[in-house]
């Protein structure tokens, strides 16, 4: 049979080794998580990065078709006047009702570049809306990542000390009836039976 302080601090020296493992595994699972939230931080951010740049793709080309439906609508006003004026002119008609259809068709053009302006505004707007809304998206994706948790020394030390407390039980309890002392003595140390 074995010595019962060999017992003893082979117990201590196993309970050490699990803490101590144990710590540097729950360590080496910390920095893993951390990786893989870097890398999933990375892509979330790209992803909100694609998704920004087909709406400002979009946003542009809405631009460009504004520009283009407006400047279709001056020329359009443009070639308009110039019908009414030839034909008036063919027809004998001048002063104030030909003046009165040429306002009219300003107007008309000028009603139509606010509608085309509003539908841009409105369009921005949307396109606003929308980076918002993937923003938001991105920041619910990071926030909800595992935090990494690295191991507590304190709690190390605290598993080592009971290890070490259960070899000292073990101790205590394979000595208490070969004539060595039991936890109960030990509060009587120095006193006389």
């Amino acid at each position: 049979m074995c010595e019962p302080t060999t017992i003893a601090l082979a117990t201590m020296a196993v309970g050490t080794t699990q803490a101590l493992m144990q710590h540097k595994a729950q360590n080496d699972m910390a920095k893993q998580q951390a990786a893989q939230n870097d890398i999933n931080s990375k892509n979330a951010i790209r992803s909100m990065d694609f998704q920004n740049a087909g709406i400002n793709m979009q946003l542009d080309q809405q631009a460009d078709r504004a520009v283009d439906d407006r400047m279709e609508n001056v020329l359009e006003a443009a070639r308009m006047k110039s019908r009414m004026v030839a034909s008036a002119g063919d027809g004998g008609v001048s002063g104030q009702s030909m003046d009165f259809a040429l306002n009219d068709v300003s107007r008309t053009q000028g009603r139509n570049n606010s509608a085309i302006n509003r539908n841009l505004k409105a369009v921005n707007a949307q396109g606003l809306h929308d980076k918002l809304g993937i923003k938001a998206q991105t920041e619910s994706r990071l926030s909800s990542m595992p935090i990494p948790q690295k191991a507590s020394w304190m709690a190390t030390g605290l598993q080592i000390a009971g290890a070490g407390l259960s070899a000292a039980s073990g101790y205590q309890a394979q000595t208490a009836g070969a004539g060595g002392s039991s936890w109960q003595n030990l509060g009587r140390v120095g006193q006389v039976s």
